[in-house]
């Protein structure tokens, strides 16, 4: 619970917008191209959707991760004599 409480909060509005929209689409009964008339293709939207998804997640936390390595790497500061 915590990883997806600490993803929603580093998420940008738009990032939320893409979670929620890709999430809803693949979890509603609704498509774009139904399985049953298309076939392959009709699993190829709902696959897109989840491709949305994961790589959106992906990007939040590839941030947060460059955030906290950021905060553990020593800063080195000039100093003029």
């Amino acid at each position: 619970m915590n990883f997806i409480r600490s993803t929603w909060q580093e998420a940008s509005f738009m990032e939320k917008v893409a979670l929620i929209g890709s999430l809803t689409y693949f979890i509603l009964p609704i498509d774009l191209i139904p399985e049953l008339m298309f076939g392959v293709f009709g699993i190829a939207d709902d696959m897109a959707a989840l491709a949305l998804l994961f790589s959106t997640v992906l990007r939040i936390r590839n941030r947060m991760s460059e955030k906290e390595r950021q905060k553990t790497l020593p800063t080195f500061s000039k100093t003029v004599d």
